[in-house]
């Protein structure tokens, strides 16, 4: 109906032009009688929704829905300004350069293999993430401010043609270059997840945040970034970092990365810092008194000093090589996770506010949570807390409780079988020499090995024991020479006592617990007195003097039986039963 009567009024206009001039003419075609047009056309053109113009089915439905009121086929292209056609399985968006007063087009989620938004040259925002987008042409975009495509498969992209790009993120494509010297008035830069080796930000002055995270950068200079506050440089091969010009940051993720060194005493304003999986050795946050979550997994950090940082309520430190860590500083610290470290000292006993520790894998043989009693969760196997029963803890409503396997802080570790190693908190200790128990026996440790060759005297306490072949013998009773004298043993250990001990079928005498060479007596062993002389049984037959008496001693002992003279030195003497009376002559 609508074009019949256009029609008619065309037809009228005709006949009034040729009355008024004869058969000179000028016509000038009405906008609504266009059916196709491309875009050299008149911005005043209207534009049929046809297969031509816009070849995806989807795409023309969802024009015709937003952008034909009247239902005619043809839409005003001037009009569109905005286009959200987020999630509608749409294939092409050939058509779209028809569109120049297009501010706005999110095209997030589709099946999109191309796209080329050059001749939408008012375009300030484009979304196009979630696609297959293998091409994208921005070659002419100058009001472009925020470009999202995010996962697509693009291998190249220029974005030179875009100077007034603020926020820029094409994470997650196959990109290997990406040139941004061009994009002075960048805020948000990211371009995470590709194959870049090289970026270069030194143009980019009002960069606020940077991710390049899981790329191939072996250097990243942001020395000319000073307003720069979060940045994700993560699992790249970077090996220094320099954030001294950076006093804004307030986030830093370098973690995977290769950095040997890493200095943020001039960022103060940190409040959370990853830097897992290095090859850091020290780690100085003595600056940083604003952090709350510190991530310093997976390094070789041997000391930790967090006195300073009494808003943290994350640490994670875990896999590095700390002995001590005193978190009495840290009153608002929630959760802790210091395992497979060296820790023998680990101080929380002023942290109320936890509700998750895992301090397992270390030498802990103590460990104070009296206060914190909003405890959820507690992982501490293979620590040295065999003595910890943490009766205290509400173990009813904890969601997770692991203790665990607990070690002795010393140990005996056997190779096949065979105690072989003295171990103290896990490790062999080589400076070790003593006795230690195990399994009922005790063994001679030398130099942190059960020295099976050794038959001595090993000193324990107070106590020395008679050692033989690694082991206390405990049944043993011989003579042992110990430096340059020879002691007697009973029972396993040296004996004091005032007897006679056999060795090699000879039997010595010893008191205060070892031979005595020296002196001429008497010793009682058994029932017997024995006559001693050198230092074993003497069997002459003579007087021997002991405590004021003189008793005669025949075959190496006390005769007691014997009345009768005796000849001693060249002297005759009475004995009566074996006491020397009197001398005779």
């Amino acid at each position: 109906m609508r074009k019949r009567l256009m029609s008619m009024l065309l037809s009228l206009m005709l006949i009034l032009n040729s009355i008024c001039i004869g058969n000179s003419m000028y016509v000038e075609a009405s906008e609504d009688v266009v059916i196709t047009a491309t875009a050299s056309d008149s911005t005043t053109t209207r534009v049929e929704l046809n297969e031509e113009n816009f070849p995806d089915n989807k795409f023309r439905e969802y024009l015709s829905w937003q952008f034909d009121g009247d239902g005619d086929g043809y839409i005003n292209p001037d009009l569109v300004e905005q286009i959200n056609v987020e999630e509608m399985q749409i294939y092409s968006l050939k058509g779209i350069e028809l569109f120049k007063n297009l501010e706005y087009l999110n095209c997030y989620r589709n099946r999109l293999t191309s796209l080329d938004v050059s001749k939408n040259t008012k375009l300030d925002c484009l979304i196009c993430s979630s696609n297959k987008l293998t091409s994208l042409n921005v070659g002419d975009n100058p009001s472009l401010l925020t470009l999202y495509c995010v996962k697509n498969q693009l291998t190249e992209l220029d974005v030179s043609g875009c100077p007034g790009l603020k926020h820029f993120s094409c994470d997650n494509n196959q990109l290997t270059e990406l040139d941004v010297r061009n994009n002075t008035k960048l805020i948000e830069l990211r371009l995470g997840g590709n194959s870049i080796s090289e970026l270069v930000v030194s143009a980019n002055t009002a960069l606020e945040e940077l991710q390049c995270s899981s790329n191939k950068l072996t250097e990243l200079d942001i020395r000319n970034n000073p307003k720069l506050s979060i940045l994700y440089c993560e699992k790249n091969n970077i090996a220094e970092l320099k954030t001294d010009n950076n006093p804004e940051l307030t986030t830093l993720f370098c973690y995977d990365n290769k950095l040997q060194e890493l200095d943020v005493s001039s960022n103060k304003k940190l409040a959370s810092l990853s830097c897992i999986n290095n090859q850091l050795t020290e780690l100085d946050v003595e600056n940083n008194a604003l952090i709350k979550t510190l991530s310093c997994d997976k390094n070789n950090i041997e000391t930790l000093d967090l006195s300073n940082n009494p808003e943290l309520t994350k640490l994670y430190c875990s896999e590095n090589k700390l002995e001590a860590l005193d978190m009495s500083c840290n009153p608002k610290l929630q959760s802790i996770d210091c395992s497979d470290n060296k820790l023998r000292i680990l101080n929380l006993s002023n942290n109320a506010e936890l509700t998750y520790v895992n301090c397992s894998r270390n030498k802990l043989d103590k460990l104070d949570l009296r206060k914190s009693t909003k405890l959820e969760y507690l992982i501490c196997y293979q620590n040295y807390l065999v003595n910890e029963e943490f009766s205290y803890l509400d173990k009813d409503n904890m969601r997770g409780l692991n203790i665990g396997t607990q070690f002795e802080i010393e140990d005996i570790l056997e190779i096949y079988g065979k105690p072989t190693y003295y171990t103290k908190y896990g490790e062999v200790d080589r400076n070790a020499t003593l006795l230690f128990k195990y399994k009922g026996e005790w063994y001679y440790i030398r130099n942190g090995e059960v020295d099976y060759t050794a038959t001595t005297l090993v000193k324990h306490g107070s106590t020395w024991y008679y050692v033989k072949n690694g082991k206390i013998d405990f049944k043993a009773r011989t003579l042992c020479k110990y430096g340059n004298s020879w002691y007697c043993i009973k029972n396993g250990k040296i004996d004091k006592s005032r007897t006679l001990c056999k060795y090699n079928n000879t039997y010595y005498f010893v008191q205060n617990g070892k031979m005595d060479t020296k002196s001429v007596t008497l010793c009682k062993y058994g029932s017997s007195w024995y006559y001693i002389k050198n230092g074993k049984i003497d069997k002459s037959r003579t007087l021997c003097k002991y405590n004021g008496k003189w008793y005669y001693v025949n075959n190496g002992k006390v005769d007691f039986k014997y009345t009768g003279n005796v000849t001693y030195n060249g002297s005759v003497y009475y004995v009566k039963n074996g006491i020397m009376q009197k001398k005779v002559k």
